[in-house]
């Protein structure tokens, strides 16, 4: 049986990690500076190149075209402060979710190909809904646009949750010497996938397979990317303090066979790896 095995890095002495599938999933998360989400067919934005909410009611934006049109947004990325030192200036910025960006490889950078996208076009890689004519709408996930039906944690549209259980566990291991140890293997449809430390460490997430090929964080590298798509599951990564690992799914068939934990002492860095 194929499995996905999951994996933490781990830069001092390891401590406890919570294991969780098949829960209830966790309320999204809404940047501070966005006001309450609404839905995409009652909102009226203003595309613009800079937006900053101040409080619930007012705003200081700068626009390019001074055109008003309907469309959401996509999320906020934060900029890089305007001096290392003293007084200075951060910006966020936020794209129209239907635009067609193309990012080069390797690249920090976007470049706007089009004003939308082909209709059909998911808006992001968290949701289901679709673009159409450039605007965002919402899709159930009985396939038809407008339908507010969605699925439950067992990945069951318009499900009650009855037809999977719970599976918890926890990883508590001391005094573990450098190298990688198994920490616990998700099976085929899995889902509401969360794995997260029981208390802030300067441990590390990590995923890896026995070909040597780091899902996330290698070579002991905390990476940029926070989203891990592994055969379309998408995984998120938050590297706050605790770390959590979360996925949606239901995770699919994956060729890989084992992963494991990467830890590595405060003393050394020469790593040793512990087969399953």
């Amino acid at each position: 049986m194929r499995a996905l095995l999951l994996s933490v890095a781990l830069f001092q002495a390891l401590n406890a990690f919570s294991l969780f599938s098949s829960n209830e999933p966790t309320t999204p998360y809404l940047h501070p500076l966005s006001r309450p989400e609404i839905s995409p067919a009652e909102a009226r934005v203003k595309r613009q190149a800079y937006q900053v909410y101040v409080d619930g009611d007012s705003s200081v934006s700068l626009d390019k075209t001074g055109q008003s049109e309907t469309g959401p947004w996509g999320p906020w990325t934060p900029e890089q402060c305007s001096r290392t030192c003293g007084g200075g200036v951060q910006t966020e910025k936020r794209q129209c979710s239907c635009e067609l960006l193309c990012r080069p490889e390797n690249a920090k950078f976007y470049y706007k190909w089009d004003d939308k996208v082909v209709d059909g076009t998911k808006c992001d890689s968290k949701g289901d809904d679709i673009c159409v004519d450039g605007v965002c709408l919402p899709l159930g996930c009985d396939g038809k646009l407008g339908s507010d039906l969605k699925l439950d944690k067992c990945g069951v549209c318009d499900g009650d949750g009855s037809k999977c259980k719970t599976i918890a566990g926890r990883f508590d291991e001391r005094n573990l010497s450098p190298g990688y140890h198994d920490v616990m293997r998700l099976p085929v449809g899995s889902t509401a996938i969360r794995i997260e430390e029981a208390r802030p460490s300067s441990n590390n997430l990590a995923m890896k397979n026995t070909s040597d090929v780091f899902f996330l964080n290698g070579n002991s590298m905390i990476q940029v990317e926070k989203e891990v798509d592994i055969n379309g599951v998408l995984f998120e990564y938050d590297d706050g303090k605790p770390e959590r690992i979360s996925a949606k799914g239901p995770l699919k068939e994956v060729r890989v066979e084992r992963a494991f934990i990467l830890l590595e002492a405060k003393y050394g860095r020469n790593l040793v790896k512990f087969p399953a």
